[in-house]
Protein backbone atom coordinates (compact mmCIF):
# COMPACT_ATOMS: atom_id res chain seq x y z
CA UNK A 1 0.00 0.00 0.00
CA UNK A 2 1.38 3.62 -0.79
CA UNK A 3 2.20 5.96 2.05
CA UNK A 4 -0.41 8.77 1.75
CA UNK A 5 0.04 10.69 4.81
CA UNK A 6 3.01 12.52 3.45
CA UNK A 7 2.07 12.71 -0.64
CA UNK A 8 -1.47 14.72 0.29
CA UNK A 9 -2.79 17.52 2.23
CA UNK A 10 -6.28 16.81 2.21
CA UNK A 11 -8.45 13.82 2.80
CA UNK A 12 -10.21 14.70 0.02
CA UNK A 13 -6.90 14.84 -1.96
CA UNK A 14 -6.76 11.36 -0.92
CA UNK A 15 -10.46 10.38 -1.69
CA UNK A 16 -10.11 11.96 -5.25
CA UNK A 17 -6.77 9.56 -5.80
CA UNK A 18 -8.43 6.20 -4.98
CA UNK A 19 -11.77 7.15 -7.07
CA UNK A 20 -9.43 7.22 -10.14
CA UNK A 21 -9.83 3.28 -10.30
CA UNK A 22 -13.66 3.25 -9.45
CA UNK A 23 -15.94 1.48 -11.81
CA UNK A 24 -19.85 1.72 -11.06
CA UNK A 25 -22.35 -0.74 -12.33
CA UNK A 26 -26.15 -1.45 -11.75
CA UNK A 27 -26.77 -4.44 -8.87
CA UNK A 28 -28.71 -6.63 -9.43
CA UNK A 29 -27.46 -7.25 -12.98
CA UNK A 30 -30.84 -6.89 -15.19
CA UNK A 31 -31.27 -10.37 -15.83
CA UNK A 32 -34.68 -12.39 -16.98
CA UNK A 33 -36.76 -9.56 -15.49
CA UNK A 34 -40.32 -11.07 -15.37
CA UNK A 35 -43.64 -11.51 -14.14
CA UNK A 36 -44.08 -9.50 -10.76
CA UNK A 37 -40.72 -7.75 -11.51
CA UNK A 38 -41.54 -6.71 -14.82
CA UNK A 39 -40.96 -3.11 -15.40
CA UNK A 40 -39.79 -2.36 -11.63
CA UNK A 41 -36.19 -0.05 -12.06
CA UNK A 42 -32.84 -1.24 -10.77
CA UNK A 43 -31.92 0.83 -8.01
CA UNK A 44 -28.84 -0.99 -6.90
CA UNK A 45 -25.14 0.22 -7.29
CA UNK A 46 -22.17 -1.63 -7.33
CA UNK A 47 -18.78 0.04 -7.05
CA UNK A 48 -15.81 -2.15 -7.90
CA UNK A 49 -12.00 -0.70 -6.99
CA UNK A 50 -9.74 -3.73 -8.86
CA UNK A 51 -6.51 -1.83 -8.14
CA UNK A 52 -7.65 -2.59 -4.09
CA UNK A 53 -9.42 -5.40 -4.50
CA UNK A 54 -12.61 -4.61 -3.05
CA UNK A 55 -17.09 -4.27 -3.92
CA UNK A 56 -19.66 -2.42 -2.42
CA UNK A 57 -22.77 -3.66 -3.42
CA UNK A 58 -26.05 -1.69 -1.94
CA UNK A 59 -29.69 -1.78 -2.61
CA UNK A 60 -31.04 -0.11 0.13
CA UNK A 61 -32.84 2.95 -1.17
CA UNK A 62 -35.04 2.63 -3.72
CA UNK A 63 -33.30 5.24 -5.45
CA UNK A 64 -29.81 5.01 -7.54
CA UNK A 65 -28.64 8.46 -6.66
CA UNK A 66 -28.89 7.73 -2.56
CA UNK A 67 -27.67 4.12 -2.91
CA UNK A 68 -24.68 5.54 -5.16
CA UNK A 69 -24.39 8.31 -1.97
CA UNK A 70 -24.20 5.56 0.34
CA UNK A 71 -22.09 3.47 -1.65
CA UNK A 72 -19.44 6.71 -1.47
CA UNK A 73 -19.32 6.76 1.79
CA UNK A 74 -19.01 3.22 2.87
CA UNK A 75 -16.29 3.99 0.15
CA UNK A 76 -14.51 6.75 1.86
CA UNK A 77 -14.67 4.80 5.12
CA UNK A 78 -12.77 1.70 3.72
CA UNK A 79 -10.26 4.18 2.38
CA UNK A 80 -9.76 6.10 5.60
CA UNK A 81 -9.11 2.02 7.62
CA UNK A 82 -6.53 1.66 4.93
CA UNK A 83 -4.80 4.90 5.98
CA UNK A 84 -4.81 4.19 9.51
CA UNK A 85 -2.96 0.41 8.71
Amino acid sequence: MKNVSGTFKTMDEVYRYYMIGLIKEQYPPNENLGGQSCGMPICGVKLIHKGLGFEIAISEYRSMIRNYELALTLFKLYIDEIIKL
